[in-house]
C-alpha cells in the first residue's frame, strides 16, 4: 500500500543512501590513491580493507537509494562503518556516525519499546568499541568518550528543542469524533490497549501502525494471516477510535503512552 507518508518516508531514506554513496565512493578512492596504512590499528591490512569497507559500503548505499525499505541494510551499513571508523582512528567520524544510527533508530520507532535496555545495550556497545582506540593512546580513548557523550547530547537536546517548538500541533488537533466508541484518557496519559477489549490482533496492528511504516500486506505476512483479514481489523479499529484511516489512527496514539 503506497501513500504519501511512505512515498516522502522512502525519500528521507534516498537522501541519506545518495550521500553515503558520495562520502564512501570518495573516501575509497583516495584509500587507493594515497594509501590506507592506519597503524597502529587492531585490525590487519588496513591498505586493503578500508578501500574495500569503503567502496562496498558506497554500493550498498546505492542499492538502499533504489530500493529505500531496506531499512536493516541502513542499519547494518551505518554501524559497520561506525565500528571501523573508531578501529582505523577515526573516532570522531565513527562516533558522528554511530550517534547518527541512535537517532534514526529512535526516530522510526525502533527503541519505542523496552527504550531504557535497547538504549543501554546500544551504549554498551558502543563504549566497548572505543576501547580498540586505546592502541592510538589512551588520551585519544578519554577524548572519544568525551565526543561520544557530546554528540548524543547534542542530538538529544536538538530532538526536544524541536518537540518544544512542535509538539503544539498535535495538541491543539483533534482526530477523534463523536463516533468513537472507546472511552479514552485525557491525552498525554496511559493508554492500556488490552483494557479497552481489543483482540490480541488489534493490538498487534495497532503496534505496527504505531511503531512502524509497514503496509497491510506486510503486517499480515507478520501475523501470518491474509491481508483482507488485516484491512479488516484496522477497518473495525477505525471504527472503534472515530478515525477515517491510519495516518489519523497512528496521530491520535502518539498523543498516548501506549500499553501493548
Amino acid at each position: 500500500m503506497t501513500n504519501t507518508h511512505t512515498i516522502h518516508h522512502d525519500n528521507h531514506i534516498r537522501i541519506v543512501a545518495i550521500s553515503s554513496f558520495i562520502a564512501s565512493g570518495i573516501g575509497g578512492i583516495l584509500n587507493i590513491v594515497f594509501g590506507a596504512d592506519f597503524t597502529p590499528s587492531i585490525i590487519p591490512y588496513t591498505q586493503i580493507i578500508t578501500p574495500i569497507i569503503n567502496l562496498s559500503t558506497s554500493l550498498i548505499s546505492l542499492f538502499v537509494f533504489f530500493f529505500p525499505k531496506s531499512k536493516k541494510v541502513v542499519f547494518s551499513t551505518i554501524f559497520i562503518q561506525a565500528c571501523y571508523n573508531v578501529m582505523t582512528g577515526f573516532e570522531t567520524v565513527g562516533t558522528m556516525l554511530y550517534s547518527f544510527l541512535m537517532l534514526l533508530l529512535f526516530c522510526w520507532g525502533y527503541l519505542r519499546n523496552n527504550f531504557k535496555k535497547k538504549v543501554f545495550s546500544l551504549m554498551l556497545i558502543w563504549f566497548l568499541v572505543l576501547f580498540t582506540v586505546i592502541p592510538f593512546g589512551i588520551e585519544r580513548f578519554i577524548f572519544a568518550i568525551g565526543i561520544s557523550i557530546l554528540t548524543l547530547a547534542t542530538y538529544v537536546c536538538l530532538y526536544d528543542i524541536l518537540y518544544d517548538q512542535l509538539h503544539f500541533l498535535v495538541s491543539q488537533v483533534s482526530v477523534t469524533s463523536n463516533q468513537c466508541k472507546l472511552k479514552l484518557p485525557e491525552k498525554g496519559g496511559k493508554l492500556n490497549l488490552k483494557e479497552l477489549g481489543l483482540t490480541d490482533r488489534q493490538i498487534a496492528c495497532v503496534k505496527y501502525i504505531n511503531t512502524t511504516d509497514m503496509t497491510y500486506k506486510e503486517i499480515a505476512e507478520k501475523l501470518i494471516i491474509s491481508e483482507s483479514a488485516v484491512k479488516k481489523d484496522m477497518q473495525d479499529l477505525f471504527k472503534l477510535f472515530g478515525v477515517k484511516n491510519k495516518e489519523t489512527l497512528k496521530f491520535l496514539m502518539i498523543q498516548y503512552s501506549i500499553l501493548y
